[in-house]
């Protein structure tokens, strides 16, 4: 009988530790952008794509144009999705480094892209609305 206990225990634990989130680091996640801001200007716009993390790249996909950006190395630890956290990526696309910031502050979740130290480099913060572990 305790075995049986045992196992039924160990199950709801699993099925509570999956409902707790996904850890960015590892997963495929793909995030919904409802709105993008210049943050050199300050400018807003609504905005509809996706931008697809994993372990290797991020993509950004709007209608049939995609840009992938290598991922170099990672700082942060973000394991469950569904509490605030932070993974920074240092990235490198045509030959130029810059970051990604990946966040949820307060609930919001945004992805920061930086290639500002380049000659017209950009610095634009995508407002997620939501997200899809695949």
């Amino acid at each position: 009988m305790k075995a049986r206990q045992l196992f039924f225990l160990f199950c709801l634990l699993g099925i509570a530790s999956g409902a707790q989130g996904q850890d960015v680091l590892t997963q495929n996640i793909h995030w919904s952008v409802s709105q993008a801001v210049d943050l050199r200007t300050s400018a807003s716009r609504t905005e509809s794509f996706e931008v697809r993390t994993s372990d290797t790249q991020i993509e950004i996909i709007q209608g049939q144009v995609s840009k992938s950006f290598r991922i170099i190395s990672k700082d942060g630890t973000w394991q469950n999705l569904t509490s605030d956290g932070t993974v920074v990526y240092q990235l490198n696309y045509g030959g130029k480094t810059g970051s990604g910031t990946l966040q949820r502050v307060n609930g919001q979740y945004s992805f920061i892209l930086d290639f500002s130290g380049h000659k017209d480099g950009l610095k634009q913060k995508f407002v997620i609305s939501s997200y899809e572990v695949k």
